[in-house]
């Protein structure tokens, strides 16, 4: 059990497995061992992972800041629990398990779909005779603005900017964005548009530079940080869905690997390197067949995550049913 970290994260707790090799556990966790003849430990993971004693936790936890609390062993000690049979126990553990197997099933399904994706794309753009610099590609390439912010969020009428974690998943996520001052004027400018393509130009991790996503829909008022790019390409030439695609190829990670530059604090790359980078250049309905492709493909595993996440909160509200009693396990 973690006994030092955020409020949230405090008090999480993870069941050891033989791992094939000694390990030693930190003093930032404590261990529990509980008597099996009365609590077996796969029923005591579950129920420290549960609701009511997460709560029980994170107010007992303690810390002059909230980025570090504590929780001590005489708080763990004096958490009450529920305590059914052990047969009851094995039950409760069985059937929490049966929806865990169906869980990892879907998101097996789901690693296999992307591996599936990511190789058709992969073939489609090594297929691809013809390739030119992506200078030849572009109407502009554009760097952002970053003004002190809120850490909160915006609201739908304020102005935002977003933050890099919007790009540096590969995908847009227009939620990670901070609050722009009323008293401060938007630069209208650096205001992000459906079809712009996004791409982190600098950061403290290697892997996360150069990290690209294309905007499809997106909310108005939120404006492009200064550690980001926005690529504009023609559209005569090039689809804005295809080139995110693109950018996100293995040929297109060795360019920027070897474009990087800067110390383990900040590494970096610059407009210069991202207009040498070469790009495939099928026809326009070449490019759109691939990008219709990975969005089929797309659309299946956001449905399989809807699922994953329905199965989640099942799983939760009967395991909390099956703790307070109000459930029993056949």
């Amino acid at each position: 059990m973690s006994r030092a970290n955020t409020r949230a994260l405090v008090g999480l707790v993870g069941r050891y497995r033989d791992v094939g090799h000694p390990c030693i556990y930190p003093d930032l966790m404590m261990r529990l061992r509980p008597d099996e003849d009365r609590c077996l430990p796969e029923y005591l993971e579950l129920v420290l992972r549960s609701d009511s004693v997460r709560r029980a936790v994170q107010a007992g936890a303690q810390g002059t800041s909230e980025s570090m609390v504590k929780i001590s062993a005489p708080l763990v000690e004096g958490l009450s629990i529920p305590l059914p049979s052990v047969d009851g126990q094995r039950r409760i553990v069985a059937a929490h398990a049966t929806i865990e197997r169906r869980i990892a099933a879907l998101e097996r399904v789901c690693d296999k779909l992307r591996v599936v994706g990511d190789a058709l794309v992969g073939e489609s753009l090594a297929s691809t005779a013809s390739n030119a610099p992506l200078k030849d590609m572009l109407v502009r390439v554009q760097m952002g603005w970053s003004p002190a912010c809120s850490s909160k969020a915006p609201a739908g009428d304020e102005w935002g900017v977003i933050r890099l974690s919007a790009i540096t998943s590969g995908r847009f996520l227009e939620s990670k964005a901070k609050t722009l001052p009323s008293a401060l004027a938007p630069r209208h400018e650096f205001e992000i548009q459906p079809g712009d393509v996004l791409m982190s130009r600098a950061n403290g991790v290697k892997s996360l530079v150069g990290v690209a996503c294309a905007v499809g829909e997106v909310r108005p008022r939120l404006l492009l940080p200064d550690l980001a790019f926005r690529l504009v390409p023609d559209p005569a030439k090039l689809d804005s869905m295809f080139l995110g695609l693109v950018l996100s190829s293995v040929r297109a990670r060795r360019q920027i690997d070897a474009a990087l530059r800067g110390t383990s604090g900040q590494y970096k790359i610059s407009q210069a390197d991202v207009r040498s980078f070469t790009v495939p250049v099928p026809s326009l309905i070449e490019q759109r067949r691939i990008v219709a492709v990975h969005v089929a493909v797309d659309q299946r595993v956001e449905a399989l995550r809807e699922q994953i996440a329905k199965l989640q909160v099942v799983q939760q509200g009967l395991l909390e049913d099956f703790l307070s009693g109000r459930v029993r396990v056949p």
